[in-house]
């Protein structure tokens, strides 16, 4: 510390402000690769959200508009009407089957998403119900259906 101060005070203040402008681009250092580190796991997430969220909500979409579609053909009176409903039913169930083969590949080996899809294949079975029942006249049993077996897929 002696022999900081047997300097002179120009050449204190050098070296001062040269420790201050060493310090702000150690900083600026540090920063950019903080920056560099935040880019990354954003790209990141991007990407997750490409390959596995972004077809997961098309196809959550979809099987919720199929349990719509299904309600309106048990409720409509109109023959047309419920059939354009079931026609529905088939369209959306297209859509989320679509989705699910599509994101297959993404979730490859994840036990969760086999499950899942398990359960979504069976759901897409149990969506030709609905056409029966109701071409069928058996709307107690249709009723029944979307209450007991529908429902609870929620």
């Amino acid at each position: 510390m002696n022999a900081f101060k047997n300097l002179r005070i120009g050449t204190q203040l050098m070296l001062g402000f040269g420790l201050v402008t060493a310090l702000m681009l150690l900083l600026g250092a540090f920063s950019i690769f903080g920056l560099t580190a935040i880019h990354t796991a954003t790209q990141k997430l991007h990407r997750v959200n490409q390959a596995h969220l972004k077809p997961l909500y098309i196809a959550r979409e979809a099987l919720a508009q199929t349990g719509l579609a299904a309600r309106n053909a048990y409720v409509f009176t109109s023959d047309a009407q419920a059939r354009n409903e079931l026609d529905l039913v088939d369209q959306q169930k297209k859509v989320y089957l679509a989705a699910l083969e599509g994101m297959s590949p993404a979730f490859a080996g994840d036990s969760q998403f086999d499950k899942v899809r398990a359960g979504l294949l069976t759901m897409a079975a149990a969506l030709e119900k609905p056409r029966k029942f109701r071409e069928a006249g058996q709307m107690e049993a249709f009723g029944q259906f979307l209450v007991e077996e529908c429902s609870p897929l929620r």
